[in-house]
């Protein structure tokens, strides 16, 4: 039996987070085969994600992580939500605006969207 087709949505957010991992690679200065083999995987594997070709698992994603100071929100959303995220979301911001969701740095609208996303409410 065959692979089953991918939607659109779901290939896009491969494409989107694939893009995050390979621009933080990037910034840290490391190869795929260096970054793969802090999280367990080997270059061929790394280079697929960052494609977006193969999906990034969440045990993968917690590894990617974990090991380079990242929250899950950013490489699967482009949401920044710690000051490390900022940190790189900042860098990410000027090489690729359109990777980036963090509202706390720049209100601009994604594309499909009619608005900035909102900041979420300050907890009570």
């Amino acid at each position: 039996m065959g692979r089953k087709p991918t939607s659109d949505s779901t290939a896009e957010m491969m494409r989107r987070t694939g893009e995050r991992v390979a621009l933080v690679r990037e910034l840290l200065g490391l190869t795929q085969a260096q970054a793969g083999s802090l999280v367990g995987i080997g270059q061929s594997a790394w280079s697929k994600i960052e494609s977006g070709t193969r999906p990034l698992p969440t045990p993968m994603a917690t590894r990617i992580a974990q090991k380079f100071r990242l929250t899950l929100d950013f490489l699967y959303l482009g949401e920044s939500q710690s000051a490390v995220d900022s940190a790189i979301a900042q860098n990410v911001l000027a090489l690729r605006p359109d990777l980036i969701r963090a509202p706390a740095l720049v209100p601009f609208a994604l594309p499909g969207e009619s608005q900035p996303p909102k900041a979420p409410a300050p907890a009570v």
